[in-house]
């Protein structure tokens, strides 16, 4: 699969010391483990939509 799909997220604070805050709460740590499980997901949606289909018909004998 040569197809790639890009996320962009941002994330804006109004001060110096919410954001500070933000990234001090382990956000990060938070926010890498949503998309590892994002990115499994959509990989397998990718696999099933590229596999192969049967019609469920058998070929005659």
């Amino acid at each position: 699969m040569d197809e790639r799909t890009t996320l962009t997220v941002l994330v804006q604070h109004t001060n110096k010391e919410d954001r500070d805050a933000h990234i001090n709460s382990g956000m990060e740590a938070g926010r890498q483990e949503g998309m590892d499980l994002l990115e499994q997901v959509a990989v397998s949606l990718a696999e099933q939509a590229f596999a192969p289909r049967t019609t469920g018909t058998s070929a005659p004998v």
